[in-house]
């Protein structure tokens, strides 16, 4: 009988009828607690005003996010994906963008100061008083974008391209 019992038991752990593993923190909690969210889902949240200097975002989507009024500086999002991302009045400085999808976004006023953004796709996004200051451009696409009165001084943007 004492046999059964302990088969039973192992059967039911086996087959995974107990779990000792903690549920998986959503994306916004894990980010907002520690600054790091790779390859995850931010989809349209709101973290407009947010602190995330620093923070890890690499291969993360953003699409349709509001990020206006964030401080992202120094934050990692090599190849995220920002397209329709609300990105006005953000600091970007000194931000690691490369191969990052910026299309259709709204970076009226944004710093990109010093920022990375190696064969970034910034078509048809707004960058209306934008600052570029220093940034890398390299190979960045930027067609039929808004740049009426934004600072491209020092920037570098060989191979790059920008088509009215």
């Amino acid at each position: 009988m004492k046999w059964i019992g302990t088969t039973a038991i192992i059967g039911a752990i086996a087959l995974g009828g107990c779990s000792l593993e903690e549920p998986e923190t959503d994306p916004l909690t894990r980010l907002q607690e520690t600054r790091e969210c790779i390859e995850c889902d931010l989809s349209g949240v709101d973290l407009s005003g947010a602190d995330l200097s620093d923070a890890k975002l690499n291969r993360a989507t953003l699409t349709g996010a509001n990020l206006s009024d964030a401080n992202l500086t120094g934050a990692l999002l090599d190849s995220a994906d920002l397209s329709e991302a609300n990105l006005q009045n953000a600091n970007l400085s000194l931000a690691a963008l490369t191969d990052a999808n910026l299309t259709v976004v709204n970076a009226t006023g944004t710093n990109f100061e010093g920022a990375f953004l190696r064969n970034a796709n910034l078509k048809q996004g707004t960058f209306r008083d934008a600052n570029f200051t220093g940034a890398n451009l390299n190979a960045a696409q930027m067609d039929d974008g808004v740049l009426e009165g934004a600072n491209l001084t020092g920037a570098t943007m060989p191979d790059g391209s920008i088509r009215d």
